[in-house]
């Protein structure tokens, strides 16, 4: 089923999420003092509260600040009625142009009866501090102030026999790399709530904005430690991402790594043939998103881990995205991510033909 993008358009402008939401069994009421998400009811998703679940002004976006779920009218349909993709979008196509965009039949209750938000008991680190410290690291990047600092402006920073360059040179991390994907280095453990955000190369993790949908904003980070006491990565802010999306706004191909450094190297060495990404092994990408994420894409390539957590990644991958234009890259036996084959082949030009072989069935030069 060919799938137009203006079909689509069509069903996220013209269809409520409060409407579809009371369809379903989740009926929603207006609060009085809201002026950005004034639609709050009971959560879909983690099923918690009355006023968890809010839907924004032109009732097109959605956001639980509970379970911090976020989408659109086709995440909610294809999560509430276990619905796939397809199945989604012909249950929508097929009213979308007689309803209209915003319902005022709603019921209105005043903000100052609307309870309290209490601390999210679920989370390592409560909304409003994960909230904070996500901007405190965003004007900390861009400004060149505090503890986090932009690696490729601080070569003195080191851990261990490294320095922080040193370790992304021998990654294979480009330093184009290093300055477009805005690393960074947290030299000054902070305490979190009851957990220590570690020293380490501090990752931005690019998704969309809860509230708008627009690409291309800072929902978290991600920290290389590299201290045993500490997880390998740490992670600040919740909700899917995609890591270099705008890379498939220029290339019909794309590679899908299952981490971060494995993303940052083939963009290193293919990023100016392919579209080279990460979800995060798309564990947390629902159905929807990923089908519209690689729409304008005409190839897709998983290349994930050689170990069993990415076997089952890969595999909910291809259940997610129903093969056809979706393959796979198989790792060689022996070599356990991108980055450790970049690392065993010592040489980029075998590194490049690696995966041109696999992609175009030849070496491209």
């Amino acid at each position: 089923m060919k799938i137009e993008q203006s079909d689509i358009d069509r069903i996220k402008f013209g269809i409520s999420c409060v409407v579809e939401a009371g369809k379903w069994g989740y009926p929603m009421h207006e609060v009085r003092g809201d002026q950005i998400r004034p639609y709050h009811g009971a959560c879909p998703f983690c099923n918690t509260g009355e006023d968890r679940f809010m839907v924004t002004k032109n009732q097109q976006r959605f956001w639980c600040r509970q379970c911090d779920e976020s989408g659109d009218i086709y995440d909610l349909v294809m999560h509430v009625g276990n619905l796939t993709f397809i199945e989604a979008h012909e249950h929508l196509i097929g009213y979308s142009s007689g309803i209209s965009r915003i319902d005022k039949s709603i019921k209105t209750v005043d903000l100052a009866l609307a309870p309290e938000e209490p601390l999210d008991p679920f989370a390592e680190v409560n909304q409003r501090q994960r909230r904070d410290l996500i901007n405190e690291f965003r004007w900390d990047l861009f400004h060149g102030s505090g503890s986090t600092k932009k690696v490729f402006e601080s070569p003195q920073m080191a851990f261990g026999k490294y320095t922080a360059l040193e370790y992304l040179d021998s990654r294979g991390v480009g330093t184009k790399q290093q300055s477009d994907f805005m690393l960074g280095y947290n030299s000054n453990p902070r305490k979190i709530a009851d957990k220590i955000m570690p020293e380490g190369i501090v990752i931005p993790l690019m998704g969309e904005h809860a509230l708008t949908g627009e690409t291309g904003h800072i929902v978290g980070f991600k920290v290389r430690t590299f201290e045993s006491k500490y997880p390998k990565y740490w992670r600040i802010g919740k909700g899917s991402y995609c890591l270099n999306q705008d890379s498939l706004d220029t290339y019909r191909t794309a590679i899908v790594a299952e981490g971060e450094f494995d993303c940052m190297v083939l963009d290193t060495y293919l990023g100016g043939r392919y579209a080279c990404v990460t979800m995060g092994g798309t564990t947390g990408m629902r159905e929807g998103k990923l089908h519209r994420l690689f729409m304008e894409t005409e190839k897709v390539y998983w290349c994930y881990d050689n170990d069993e957590a990415g076997y089952k990644a890969l595999q909910r991958a291809m259940r997610k995205t129903n093969g056809g234009r979706f393959k796979s890259i198989q790792l060689p036996d022996g070599v356990n991510d991108v980055t450790d084959l970049f690392q065993t082949l010592a040489d980029p030009y075998e590194f490049e033909e690696y995966f041109y072989t696999r992609i175009e069935g030849s070496r491209v030069d």
